[in-house]
């Protein structure tokens, strides 16, 4: 009785032969944990670091579960751990796809989730085998017994592409429609004037300017530029969104709960109602709106001189897109010339002088995907980057490193991005050393500005997307967080989100801090800790958001590529592990991967120096190789693409 106890509460652990050992606070870890395709799992402890579980030593535990596991043993690339006890479930519904196993009806979920057979007890005539469903787990067994589940809701029946959104939203447990509350308070603020005009700056004689993406949903933010003795004035003007959301009202609760705007290629999920975003708070053409504006005085070499922050009037007297914007500055024809060759000119000095501080200059991987109204992609390509993508991009940094000195002072929300491990940019530079011993610069380079001089080095070259590709993932996520450490991959000691307050929670507590500051308030809207509070959701909201946003792509990508099977294009390795390699797709912005099994030789992989390597014909793998592949099997399930290397 009094062992049992001891074990619940992890102070010793059962071991082989039936005998306990004392642990030492040390080797007890808690965390979520995740399953991969083999059924073993990973455990992220307090450093980022990946804890690996065999599958045995997952027990009874499943995906989303959150465990304290011990470790059992530590070498210089992992740990491993065990699952010593499931603090809490996580997850009462899970979706996933009807199959028949001896007889009887099993979920087979959509994305690793336990090593343990699913049973459908309520299976009926009603439901076909094949169709993806939502269902609720009404037992979980142990760890030598199967979970059980009901079926709660169809998804989808035949695989229908328009029904993709429907499981993206029940798999990631997404927000659907804004409660009636939070709707009927937006519907009464319509026509509320703007508040406290009186005291704003009228900006309704500046030329205001807003450049979008032409298929965007809502406006909040735009831009102004003049010329000045001492150099350029460049004002950033961003909606207002706090005159209306008032902090813990329905809007405002359910706007934190959400966290962000979650954004799809054909539909978006908005953070606020749309009548907020698409019309009360959305700058336009058609009236002035309420804005906070930063005023930023440059020199003539752009940098920043001063700036000043005050909440504005804004009348919107151009809106444009993107491909307009561009091309006014290529064509010099518009009365607009001016203006966006005036904006070309500031922002690429601004770019210029942040690369030289140190910023990264990183490869975008946007996609643009066009889908018809049955829900099947027509056309897929990599989105362009135009010089009017740049001129928003620059104002925009700016005005967030503007915000961030300007809070400071208070209980601020940064946003940060930690430099690597010292042990990740000396294994990036072995690597790049390994692939190009010819490069005598690299002997002379330093761990400090490694990821720069590569990236600078390599740029238009061969080796180009290798870099990159090890940059990335190299680097920790940038995060939310009250401390003060500064953006690595942009090189700015300071740095938070101010210029989204439309789509972006984060953005909406940052606009509240400088309005207390503004009001020389001695009461500030949020204490420390609720900063910290409000950090760690925006963080894991944005998670969740890029997590379902990328799958969605993915299966879009999958039903496109579907119908190529056969078809030949040409790739680039993107990754390599113990099992095969990942391709790189250009044509249609996909990876796929292909199993050393299916190759024309046994393969050795060598972890430290990225490179597979044929034991027979000495063929060489290894990240940024070109080849050329076959299409062989789709599975949208699965959401895996099988190819063969030609």
């Amino acid at each position: 009785m009094i062992v049992g106890e001891l074990v619940n509460e992890g102070i010793i652990s059962k071991i082989r032969g039936g005998k306990y050992m004392i642990n030492t606070g040390i080797d007890l870890i808690d965390g979520i944990v995740s399953l991969t395709l083999r059924g073993s799992g990973f455990l992220e402890d307090r450093n980022q670091s990946r804890i690996f579980i065999s599958k045995r030593g997952m027990n009874s535990a499943v995906a989303g579960d959150k465990v304290r596991v011990r470790v059992i043993s530590k070498d210089v690339d992992r740990a491993k751990g065990k699952v010593e006890k499931i603090l809490s479930r996580n997850t009462s519904s899970i979706p996933g796809k009807i199959e028949k196993y001896k007889g009887k009806h099993i979920l087979h979920t959509l994305t690793p989730f336990s090593n343990r057979k699913i049973y459908i007890s309520n299976f009926s005539r009603m439901y076909k085998v094949g169709s993806i469903v939502k269902c609720k787990i009404i037992d979980w067994g142990n760890k030598g017994s199967p979970i059980f589940v009901e079926i709660e809701k169809i998804i989808s029946i035949d695989g229908n592409p328009k029904d993709d959104i429907v499981l993206i939203t029940e798999k990631y447990s997404l927000p659907n429609e804004h409660s009636v509350e939070c709707i009927n308070s937006a519907e009464k603020m319509i026509n509320i004037p703007v508040p406290n005009k009186e005291f704003r700056t009228d900006y309704s004689n500046l030329f205001t300017l807003a450049i979008d993406p032409k298929e965007a949903r809502d406006h909040d933010d735009a831009i102004s530029l003049e010329k000045t003795d001492k150099g350029w004035l460049a004002i950033v003007h961003i909606s207002d969104v706090t005159a209306y959301v008032k902090e813990g009202d329905f809007i405002d609760v359910e706007a934190k709960k959400r966290g962000n705007s979650i954004y799809f290629p054909d539909d978006h999920i908005p953070m606020l109602p749309l009548s907020i975003t698409q019309k009360l708070c959305s700058l336009t053409m058609e009236n002035s709106k309420a804005a906070i504006s930063v005023e930023m005085d440059l020199n003539s070499h752009c940098q920043l001189i001063s700036y000043r922050f005050n909440r504005s009037l804004v009348k919107v007297d151009e809106c444009l897109s993107y491909s307009k914007a561009s091309s006014i500055i290529e064509q010099k024809d518009s009365s607009l010339y001016e203006l966006m060759n005036n904006l070309d000119i500031v922002t690429k000095k601004l770019m210029e002088n942040r690369i030289k501080s140190g910023s990264l200059s990183l490869s975008s991987s946007d996609i643009e995907i066009k889908i018809d109204k049955t829900g099947n992609p027509v056309s897929i390509k990599k989105r362009k980057s135009l010089d009017s993508h740049r001129i928003v991009e620059e104002l925009m940094l700016l005005a967030n490193v503007c915000a961030a000195n300007f809070i400071s002072p208070s209980s601020p929300l940064y946003r940060i991005h930690e430099k690597p491990d010292d042990k990740d940019i000396l294994n990036l530079i072995s690597i790049s050393k390994h692939y190009d011993r010819k490069n005598v610069k690299l002997i002379k380079i330093n761990k400090k500005n490694a990821m720069k001089d590569l990236l600078s080095m390599y740029k238009e070259t061969s080796m180009e997307f290798m870099i990159n590709n090890l940059c990335l993932r190299a680097m920790p996520k940038a995060v939310y967080s009250t401390r003060e450490v500064g953006h690595y991959a942009l090189s700015f000691e300071r740095y938070t989100h101010f210029t989204s307050p439309i789509r972006r929670y984060s953005d909406v507590v940052v606009h509240r801090i400088i309005k207390s500051i503004l009001d020389k308030s001695r009461i500030l809207p949020y204490q420390t800790k609720q900063i910290g509070s409000i950090a760690s959701h925006c963080t894991a909201t944005e998670i969740l958001a890029v997590k379902a946003e990328r799958e969605y792509i993915k299966i879009k990508q999958l039903r496109y590529i579907s119908g190529k099977i056969g078809k030949i294009y040409t790739g680039i390795v993107s990754g390599l592990i113990e099992r095969g390699l990942f391709v790189y797709i250009d044509k249609v912005c996909i990876d796929g991967f292909t199993s050393y099994d299916y190759m024309d030789d046994y393969y050795i992989f060598d972890e430290r120096k990225m490179i597979s390597i044929g034991r027979k014909y000495k063929n060489k793998y290894y990240i940024g190789k070109q080849v050329k592949v076959e299409i062989v099997h789709v599975n949208i399930n699965k959401r895996m693409l099988d190819i063969k290397i030609l």
